[in-house]
């Protein structure tokens, strides 16, 4: 789990914040959606 929350932190920081404007390629962005759906459902179901 903390795997997925650091790539997702390194992820968005860089998309906003980098030097020179970095575009993920479409594997890129495709892992961090099924990395970010996944710790969404770990959350929801905590707090059921």
């Amino acid at each position: 789990m903390e795997e997925e929350i650091d790539m997702l932190t390194d992820y968005a920081v860089d998309l906003r914040y980098g030097e020179n404007f970095y575009i993920p390629l479409q594997e890129e962005a495709y892992d961090a959606i099924k990395k970010a759906e996944f710790v969404k459902q770990f959350v929801l179901d905590r707090l059921e």
